[in-house]
């Protein structure tokens, strides 16, 4: 008999916190920005405190869109570097700008584009030991070795006055992943036939 049945665990999001002294020209409340200052860059803009990349420390950050025809950025810059504004000063980030054109950045690959986003859709970046990973709506559009042995803070930077989010940081070590575990139990002889549990 082949037991199909397995439990799963979902994994929580951790609780958002700002940095209060980089937030510039927006609000952020029920965990999403809304820029209320004009278009521009450099005045809308803010860290997170969630540092999920510092040391060793693995986790994922996703943000959901909710307004079209809106240029922003978001993504990790090392720690020791100023807030993020334009794309060029993260470590690893996305660029939508107001054609809903979706592209990512990276110190070492430069700019990639992965064609456009629309309302509903959310953006993640995750690091995984030593990958970073680039998704949207969970699939993987790009990935890249992590350098290691840098500290990044979350840095969002809102070009266009709009709202954006509700946003969602998850650490790892509070992510339980499933593995499989089976079980081969008992053969039946010439029958051919075997006990299965699968466990995870």
């Amino acid at each position: 008999t082949l037991l199909d049945s397995a439990q799963v665990q979902i994994p929580l999001g951790m609780e958002i916190a700002i940095d209060p002294a980089t937030l510039v020209g927006m609000t952020f409340e029920n965990d999403q920005l809304d820029k209320t200052a004009a278009d521009g860059w450099g005045n809308g803009k803010v860290t997170l405190m969630n540092e999920v990349f510092k040391n060793t420390l693995e986790g994922e950050v996703m943000v959901e869109v909710n307004e079209m025809n809106k240029e922003w950025t978001y993504g990790l810059r090392k720690d020791i570097n100023s807030s993020a504004t334009i794309i060029q000063d993260y470590s690893y980030g996305f660029h939508i700008n107001s054609d809903n054109k979706l592209t990512t950045y990276d110190n070492y690959g430069g700019l990639k584009d992965f064609g456009t986003v629309k309302t509903g859709d959310v953006l993640s970046i995750e690091r995984n030991q030593m990958i970073i990973f680039y998704k949207k709506n969970g699939i993987v559009l790009r990935q890249i070795d992590f350098s290691g042995g840098d500290s990044f803070k979350i840095d969002f930077s809102l070009y266009s006055t709009m709202k954006l989010g509700p946003i969602t940081v998850i650490h790892f070590p509070h992510w339980p992943k499933p593995t499989a575990i089976i079980t081969h139990n008992i053969c039946y002889g010439s029958y051919g036939a075997i006990d299965l549990n699968v466990s995870v």
